[in-house]
């Protein structure tokens, strides 16, 4: 599978959020999973994004639906996708998949999972065939005890099957994945889709949009995943099994009681048979109930081998492996599912053993990392071609070969070379088939860790001999030298020696990172190496650091300065060695200054800061020559919201309730212009969408490609408001401002966005309870103009007018109503019931939706009124869409 192969998916490398993504794991009929990495952790994950290709379409990086006709459906199904990423973070079992994180982005929503190492059932079932009871078990009680919390959460899975249970490489256990509840959604709500189902594993209640679904539905799928891993045939459909039984025909599916499939108990097939009963009513209503006719108690241990019962007959690890990059990926595809967790594809439980009868002699093995395993499933051809992909020595044959036996051996660290007696075997992890029966001393043998001597190991024919050790770091010795004496040395941040010349003894052998520093030399950072029993010799000439001076000329003289990046304090004519520094000026009453400095070698650096005056309120300042034009906001408290009287309130501004803002802060004289915006994308390379809603007059438009914030669909220069910009963007913006500026610049919460458009009026507009006036205050749709939109009703045109061209409030601020929304911080909650009372962010709620206010160009007199409340999701594009700054005042 390739990116190239997926027009749909986003490209390699593309961020998202807190992370980068890797490669397409899979493609579905209702999205895209993709391998990622946190880009600040580092960790891998799995991401799934929604993306039903019945009703959307992906432009650039937005998805959207294919047409208006399809907007319910596509919002119907994304609000239950991120129901679905909801619902399983609640969960935290080691057989169910974890959810870490959801989100919305690019106008849909994504989920992000646990990645994990293993292989699909579905493809272990295709290499094996069937199951023993024992084996069968392994998989299937640790999964349904995931259910029994998932049911008893009052949620259902409703495709559990093959492919969707992961077998994970590292101790054997299950995970569940792909909870379908948007699927499922999907299937109810779409005019053109049925429910979603997976023949032979969907019981006839899912066929049906109303029909009675509950743990049952669930117990049929776990019923007839086990009939495919016990007959190797996957169950009749369900839906065909109903039909003909009305009928009063023959049920097409045998009993597996009545059948006697060999190897299984009578209770056993009994269970699969009751879970397997069409009728609801008569399958076991819920795991617990189904479970004790398994012969299981209800608690099972559901542990990833940590004081978890082994089933007897347990199943042992595997010979054969399979990549990512193979067929094996192609199993993230489930029907028109995709599956929910991208898998690296690296296991196998290839070759289950056939268990021998209990009175048959078992063979005798060695110590306990030797576990037998039946080479069924895999060819004499593949297991020849494994014996000579693996000879150590270029030949094509191993110098043990000629039998049937299989040696397996892992190592930590890999890379370890295997012997028998003087033949070499090869590196770990090795594998090897077609080895003669025998007993060998075998030995792992590495430059940097210590010998393991293992005799007597036994290879039998027909079975695996399977070793696992970790091996012990040798030890050495290390001379250092260095020009000049006296450095010290360091590992790890751990000092091992103050002084040089020195020996360093029991250093672990290989290679090793240390660093080395001396007074008045530039610290270095060496890689030594150290053999095993052996004394290494490492030689280096440490660097002189070369310093300059700093001296500062300050306006005013007694501001305070500090570097923040080497810690000490400023004096005049202060040595320092030669390179870039940051320095802060600061003082109370005046804007903090950071400035970066670059002192020379061998030369002083001399630099005059000026800070600006600050607290005064009306004061207006800028940071830097980048950044808006601020105004002091000052000290106070407010009523916020509308009262019941206010002429067009709307139910969302109340109630009315008090907020105290106990420091003053700042906030931007106007709305950020093209200008500002278009500075931060052509120093940053944001990338921003080219999907916005344009409208051209009283209505919401429609969405077009090839729009943005550099072209809105109307004419406008840098002086205007930017807009096509989304919440992310605007974030992304304050972010990188406050970068460059060295202050906190963020998005104004809501109540410090309408504190200050108020600027202490009690009016429904800050000129006036009416909407008389507005032709001279505020850029939107005027009354007197027949609701023509025009700015300042004067020159027809339905666009943004450049900032400032308006009168301002009382305290400075132009076009906080009309010209464009202005995104805030704060999550939509539908009442001010609750809401924070000290000027804060309102963070809680529906954080898919952040909040708006002012009323654009675009809007009626009635929604340019200082209470008024709207919102979207954070990806909305829409050109009467833009923001204005705030920022924390820190004296």
């Amino acid at each position: 599978m390739t990116d190239s192969d997926h027009k749909q998916a986003l490209p390699p490398g593309y961020q998202l959020g807190h992370y980068r993504l890797l490669e397409v794991l899979g493609v579905g009929g209702f999205g895209v999973t993709y391998l990622g990495e946190h880009v600040s952790l580092g960790h891998r994950v799995a991401v799934k994004e929604y993306l039903p290709n019945e009703f959307a379409v992906r432009e650039g990086a937005t998805v959207h639906p294919k047409s208006p006709a399809d907007r319910e459906d596509f919002e119907w199904g994304l609000a239950r996708f991120v129901d679905e990423a909801r619902t399983l973070t609640r969960f935290r079992h080691p057989n169910l998949v974890r959810v870490s994180d959801y989100f919305e982005a690019n106008s849909t929503a994504y989920i992000v999972m646990d990645y994990e190492d293993g292989e699909p059932l579905d493809k272990l079932l295709d290499r094996r065939g069937t199951l023993t009871e024992a084996q069968l078990k392994r998989v299937l009680l640790p999964v349904a005890d995931g259910l029994r919390q998932v049911h008893a959460a009052g949620f259902l899975h409703r495709d559990v099957k093959p492919s969707n249970i992961f077998v994970r490489r590292s101790d054997e256990t299950p995970v569940l994945l792909d909870f379908g509840a948007a699927r499922n959604a999907l299937g109810r709500k779409s005019r053109s889709m049925t429910a979603v189902v997976t023949p032979g594993y969907s019981p006839p209640e899912q066929y049906e949009t109303d029909g009675e679904q509950g743990p049952w539905t669930d117990i049929y799928a776990l019923s007839a995943l086990c009939f495919r891993a016990m007959t190797g045939n996957r169950p009749e459909e369900s839906i065909r099994r109903s039909r003909l039984l009305f009928q009063d025909r023959k049920d097409p599916l045998p009993s597996l009681e009545a059948k006697g499939v060999s190897g299984y108990s009578s209770q056993f097939l009994a269970a699969v048979d009751w879970g397997l009963r069409v009728i609801e009513t008569e399958r076991p209503q819920s795991l617990d109930g189904w479970l004790a006719q398994l012969g299981n108690a209800p608690a099972i241990s559901a542990g990833r081998r940590t004081g978890s019962p082994t089933p007897p007959e347990a199943p042992v690890r595997p010979v054969a492996r399979e990549r990512a990059g193979t067929g094996a990926k192609g199993a993230l595809l489930a029907g028109a599912a995709v599956v929910a967790v991208g898998v690296a594809l690296y296991f196998a439980l290839a070759h289950w053993p056939q268990i021998p009868d209990r009175d048959r002699a078992q063979p005798k093995v060695s110590d306990s990392p030797a576990i037998q395993l039946g080479s069924a499933g895999q060819s004499e051809a593949e297991n020849t071609n494994s014996a000579k992909a693996t000879a150590p020595d270029g030949s094509r044959e191993s110098p043990l070969g000629g039998g049937s036996a299989l040696l397996v051996v892992e190592t930590n660290p890999p890379g370890v070379e295997v012997l028998a007696g003087d033949h070499p075997l090869g590196e770990t992890p090795l594998e090897l088939a077609n080895l003669r029966a025998g007993a060998y001393d075998l030995m792992l043998r590495h430059p940097h860790y210590e010998t393991i001597r293992l005799k007597n190991q036994r290879l039998v024919d027909g079975e695996v001999l399977r070793i696992e050790r970790t091996l012990a770091r040798g030890l050495g010795k290390l001379t250092v030298l260095t020009t000049p004496r006296d450095a010290w040395v360091e590992r790890d941040g751990e000092r091992l020696a103050s002084r040089t010349p020195v020996t360093l003894e029991g250093l672990p052998a290989g290679a090793l990172q240390l660093t080395l520093g001396a007074d008045g030399h530039q610290t270095a950072q060496v890689r030594a190496e150290v053999p095993k029993d052996g004394l290494g010799r490492l030689e280096r000439v440490l660097q002189p650091i070369v310093y300059g001076t700093l001296t500062l000329e300050l306006v005013p003289a007694d501001a305070a300065v500090t570097l923040p990046d080497i810690g000490p304090s400023y004096r005049p004519g202060m040595r320092l060695p030669e390179g870039r520094y940051r320095v802060i000026a600061s003082r109370e009453g005046y804007v903090q200054a950071t400035r970066e400095v670059a002192v020379p070698g061998n030369g002083e650096a001399r630099e005059r800061i000026e800070l600006e005056r600050l607290l005064e309120v009306g004061a207006r300042f800028r940071d830097c020559p980048e950044c808006p034009e601020m105004v002091v906001v000052p000290a106070g408290s407010f009523l916020m919201g509308s009262p019941d009287a206010e002429e067009g309130r709307d139910e969302y501004e109340g109630p009315l309730h008090r907020v105290t803002f106990a420091a003053p802060f700042a906030v931007g004289v106007y709305e950020v212009t093209v200008a500002e915006f278009g500075r931060f994308v052509d120093t940053t390379g944001h990338s921003t969408g080219n999907l916005c809603y344009v409208s051209t007059g009283h209505n919401k438009g429609e969405l077009r490609n090839g729009f943005g914030w550099r072209n809105p669909g109307f004419g406008q220069g840098g002086s205007h408001p930017a807009v096509c910009v989304s919440w992310e963007d605007a974030k992304s913006y304050v972010a990188w401002l406050s970068q460059i500026a060295g202050e906190r610049y963020r998005l104004p919460s809501e109540s410090e966005w309408e504190y200050a458009a108020r600027a202490g009026t009690r009016t429904a507009r800050w000129w006036g309870e009416g909407e008389s006036g507005q032709c001279t205050h505020a850029n939107g749709a005027d009354a007197n103009a027949g609701y023509s939109w025009v700015i300042g009703c004067s020159d027809g045109h339905s666009r943004t007018a450049p900032v400032g061209s308006l009168r301002m409030n009382a305290w400075g601020l132009h076009d906080v109503l009309g010209n464009a929304w202005e995104w805030t911080e704060d999550c939509w909650n539908a009442s001010y019931r609750s809401a924070p009372s000290d000027g804060s962010a309102w963070e809680h709620g529906d954080c898919n939706f952040r909040m708006f206010r002012g009323g654009s160009w675009n809007e009626v007199p009635r929604l340019l009124r200082s209470a008024f409340r709207n919102g979207s999701g954070p990806g909305l594009l829409s050109n009467d869409n833009g923001f204005r700054v705030a920022r924390t005042l820190t004296p």
